[in-house]
């Protein structure tokens, strides 16, 4: 009585069932849940025995009601063109001024609400931790290289300068 239906291979008929299941999924996600949009089709002879009558009962007091909608809303647009600006260019001035010195002062705080120091170079801030940093930009992506400004290329020659004293005494050595 309570069987399950034979089946002869069970692996083929596990395969069938399962992908009866996922045609039945794939029905259901194509399935929209919105109604049509066409008008239910009427019969001609049905259509020629209905009387026409006026949309509502109500259709004048309908009517006067949107009249007088339209009326106060032509009345509120008048007044609103008819205004004048108040905008003070002095007191506009003012706060633009303001803003960017707010803006200003944000760009210069990092997330913890510290204020940044200049922009120092990584190579100035610990030497040891060189081989760490990797370049934003690098020259291969753009053309062009990075401004360097005046303490940069001070503390870059000072190193420079280093680098051609020590390799010039290591010659002088083999030299000798």
């Amino acid at each position: 009585m309570y069987r399950a239906i034979p089946e002869v291979n069970r692996i083929c008929a596990m395969a069938d069932r399962s992908r009866r299941y996922r045609l039945h999924q794939e029905a259901l996600l194509k399935l929209k849940a919105k109604p049509g949009n066409a008008n239910p089709k009427a019969k001609s002879a049905l259509q020629q025995t209905k009387v026409v009558r006026p949309y509502s009962l109500r259709g004048k007091a309908q009517k006067e009601e949107q009249e007088r909608i339209t009326y106060e809303n032509k009345k509120i647009m008048k007044a609103i063109c008819n205004l004048d600006p108040t905008i003070n260019r002095a007191e506009f001035y003012e706060h633009e001024i303001d803003h960017k010195h707010q803006v200003s002062r944000m760009s210069n705080v990092n997330k913890c609400g510290f204020e940044m120091k200049e922009n120092i170079p990584p190579k100035a801030k610990n030497p040891k931790m060189n081989h760490n940093i990797k370049s934003i930009n690098p020259i291969g992506k753009n053309n062009s290289l990075p401004n360097i400004d005046q303490k940069t290329e001070k503390l870059l020659d000072s190193q420079s300068d280093s680098y051609v004293h020590s390799s010039e005494t290591e010659e002088s050595e083999q030299v000798i």
